[in-house]
């Protein structure tokens, strides 16, 4: 199992729309798959943030958590793992939603694994993005369900009169 790794941007203050840190990395030839594991966001704008890792240079990574237009964020924080090119173990990707609206609150694809596995695999997913209209409540989340060797299904859902203007997961 890769070691998590989490960055949290409490200590950089709220004055830019993107907080960020160079992080060290076993090699330049990984993937880092992320996602968003806290917020502190204004409210009063549409909530509209983005965690993600600029391609390896040299032995370390950029990981960011950006948001754009008026968004607000107080700080942020994420989790990532290492996932060498070559890893028979491990297979990631991203998964978009368009615009979900109360009356469509669930957004369900299909995966299929470029490798089967020899039995079900642990799947873990997490928020990378999204855009939250600020008129309504934010309840987003994402899961999956009916996992195989072959592949699953993953979901991203809002709750409520949540309108999400687009979501991904990772």
């Amino acid at each position: 199992m890769p070691d998590l790794n989490s960055f949290s941007s409490g200590q950089l203050g709220a004055d830019r729309p993107v907080h960020q840190v160079a992080v060290p990395i076993r090699d330049h030839d990984v993937g880092l798959p992320l996602g968003l594991n806290y917020l502190d966001i204004d409210s009063r704008t549409n909530l509209r943030v983005k965690a993600y890792a600029d391609k390896p240079v040299g032995p370390s990574a950029i990981i960011r958590i950006a948001t754009w237009a008026d968004t607000i964020l107080y700080s942020g924080g994420c989790t990532w793992f290492e996932v060498g090119k070559n890893d028979r173990d491990f297979q990631y990707g991203v998964v978009s939603a368009p615009r979900l609206e109360p009356s469509k609150e669930i957004f369900y694809e299909e995966i299929s694994f470029e490798k089967a596995f020899a039995e079900p695999p642990k799947i873990v997913c997490w928020l990378n993005m999204f855009n939250i209209d600020s008129k309504s409540n934010c309840r987003i989340y994402t899961g999956t369900k009916n996992i195989t060797k072959t592949g699953f299904t993953i979901y991203i859902a809002a709750c409520s009169d949540t309108i999400v203007h687009a979501a991904s997961t990772t």
